[in-house]
This record gives C-alpha cells, sequence and structure tokens, in this order.
C-alpha cells in the first residue's frame, strides 16, 4: 500500500513533466512532421520515433524514484509506521533498540542490515546514473 501511493505521487511529478516535455520536443520535430506528411500512422510514428528517445528519460527515472522508495520505506519502517514486518529498517531498529544483554548495540546484528540497505539503494542509484550516461541524458 505505501508503494503503491509513493509510486503514484512519484510518478505523477517530475517524472511525468519530464517526459511529456519531452515527447512535446519531439513531436514538434521536423522527421516527425514528415513522417506524418507522407502518411505515417500514429502507432507508427509513436513505436519508431517517439519510444525510442523517451525510454531511456523513463527507465533513468524509474531507477531514481525506486532508490527513493527504498529509502523512504527503510526510514519509515525503521521509525515504525509501516507494520512489523521484517525488513531492513526494522532489523536496524531492533539492532539499536534492544542492544546486547550486557548494554550497548549489537554490531553484528546493526552492520549486515545497515550494509544491505545501503548496497541494495546504492545499486539502483548507480543504475540509474549509468543509464543517464550510456544514453546522454541530463535531467
Amino acid at each position: 500500500m505505501v508503494g503503491s501511493i509513493y509510486g503514484v505521487l512519484s510518478g505523477l511529478g517530475v517524472s511525468f513533466l519530464v517526459i511529456r516535455s519531452k515527447v512535446i520536443e519531439i513531436e514538434n520535430a521536423e522527421y516527425i512532421k514528415a513522417s506524418k506528411l507522407i502518411g505515417g500512422s500514429k502507432f507508427y510514428i509513436a513505436t519508431k520515433h517517439v519510444l525510442p528517445i523517451v525510454v531511456p528519460y523513463a527507465v533513468s527515472l524509474m531507477l531514481t524514484s525506486t532508490t527513493y522508495g527504498i529509502i523512504a520505506y527503510g526510514f519509515a519502517s525503521f521509525f515504525g509506521q509501516v507494520g512489523w514486518t521484517s525488513n531492513w529498517g526494522m532489523m536496524i531498529y531492533d539492532a539499536i533498540t534492544y542492544g546486547s544483554l550486557l548494554g550497548g548495540i549489537n554490531y553484528w546484528n546493526l552492520i549486515p542490515p545497515t550494509l544491505g540497505f545501503l548496497t541494495c539503494s546504492s545499486s539502483f542509484y548507480l543504475l540509474s546514473v549509468s543509464v543517464k550516461k550510456q544514453f546522454g541524458i541530463s535531467i
């Protein structure tokens, strides 16, 4: 439920505006007008001219949004706002809160979920940077 709400809110924000502006920019290009002039159908123009340019933007924005979603869910679960499911945020919370029997923090219980949380969110971010670099996207 939290993921779907976050997905709708992040998808209707910057992602929508960036992709829509790119489509409008492509729609006004000369080769699109020429394709319409010689009788190209809307489906042909969309699949052959618009999608190859817009898909890298969509993938890059999706990967960036996924990174933000993972971080938001981790922090929300750390603060106990998403229920009692087992996830990285809850594991980090348990390691800090309950500590060891002698007091202090169980570092062997804290470090693995923290590294997993950082590795997962960083991997999606680095994939997004790679897609941007590969296709020459500057958003």
